[in-house]
């Protein structure tokens, strides 16, 4: 399953489901970015509802590891379930994510700084 989802602006993307871990999800959005084919953006944006703490997290981790700048809304309530939801929206740094997935993507993937690969 992808973890990222296209908005009708090419340059921003949404993280679908915030499921997994903060670095998992990293990883994961990483996978999509640097494998074959795939489109880069300029920023992604999440949500969350208060009470999970997982947009919190992957915020923290994100600017903890100096991945680029996250910009958070204040909590609303959301009129169709109630739950009081937070926007993230992050401008990444590429050159600092590509750096972090480098280090942190599992050994069998491919190198995508392309320097040492053949």
């Amino acid at each position: 399953m992808s973890i990222l989802r296209d908005t009708s602006c090419c340059g921003v993307d949404e993280i679908e489901a915030l499921e997994r871990t903060a670095k998992e999800s990293l990883l994961e959005i990483c996978e999509e970015k640097y494998g074959w084919g795939a489109s880069q953006q300029a920023f992604i944006l999440f949500t969350d509802i208060t009470t999970s703490g997982r947009g919190r997290k992957l915020s923290k981790y994100i600017t903890d590891n100096k991945l680029g700048d996250v910009i958070k809304t204040n909590p609303k309530t959301n009129p169709n379930s109630g739950n009081r939801v937070t926007v993230w929206v992050w401008a990444i740094n590429e050159t600092a994510l590509l750096k972090w997935w480098n280090k942190n993507k599992p050994s069998n993937d491919w190198d995508y700084d392309n320097d040492s690969d053949f």
